[in-house]
């Protein structure tokens, strides 16, 4: 997605303990993040836009900001979603629990009457129309091929940090692979040989996924 501008405000990985600080402000388009757990108490997995702030341990959600509006969609788990005031960037007490195939929507002119408590501030149900979205449909396809790939390595009798290590090597190694036609290039970008949709399907795929 062109319309997608993302910056990491904080990313920290201590192997040893597995400790993991990642902070992501989307500041417009959208983003969708995959992550399989958040091994300790003060790991924190944190999506920010000017007026949400999304934050997980262990799940799979997408979120979006377009024109003013932020929309959080949940696909496995749960997401505490709270406002945040766009003029003094204030995280407002206010919040809701997105769990899967719900959804909330933070329209910028609704945050006074959120702050007031004259709108209510809750997540709904999905709709079709939301679910048919190809971006959405797409991200919840890899998201199932992640889960049967991890479904795979425990068959292996692999569990916990073992687990998690071959599941981070398997990604680093696909991601290296993805890259690899950049860099058979001389260094001169992508291949003008490949289409365009699968070079933009490639970073999208990289970008958005990120493990634990």
């Amino acid at each position: 997605d062109s319309a997608t501008r993302v910056i990491l405000t904080q990313v920290e990985f201590d192997p040893g303990s597995e400790r993991l600080i990642a902070k992501i402000f989307l500041a417009s388009g959208r983003v969708w993040s995959k992550i399989l757990i958040l091994v300790t108490p003060d790991s924190l997995w944190e999506v920010r836009t000017s007026n949400a702030v999304g934050t997980v341990r262990g799940t799979a959600f997408g979120m979006a900001m377009l024109e003013e509006k932020t929309s959080v969609i949940g696909s496995e788990h749960t997401v505490r979603v709270r406002v945040v005031d766009p003029l003094t960037h204030e995280t407002l007490p206010t919040e809701t629990v997105v769990t899967a195939d719900t959804f909330v929507d933070i329209n910028e002119k609704d945050i006074p009457d959120i702050k007031e408590g004259k709108t209510v501030f809750a997540a709904k149900k999905v709709t079709n129309e939301i679910l048919a979205d190809p971006w959405i449909k797409d991200a919840k396809e890899k998201d199932r091929q992640y889960n049967q790939r991890i479904e795979k390595l425990r068959k292996q009798k692999l569990e916990g940090k073992k687990l998690r290590e071959k599941f981070r090597k398997e990604m680093r190694e696909q991601f290296e692979n993805n890259a690899a036609p950049e860099r058979n290039n001389g260094g001169e970008g992508p291949n003008p040989k490949a289409a365009p949709e699968r070079q933009g399907k490639q970073r999208k795929e990289q970008t958005n996924f990120l493990p634990e």
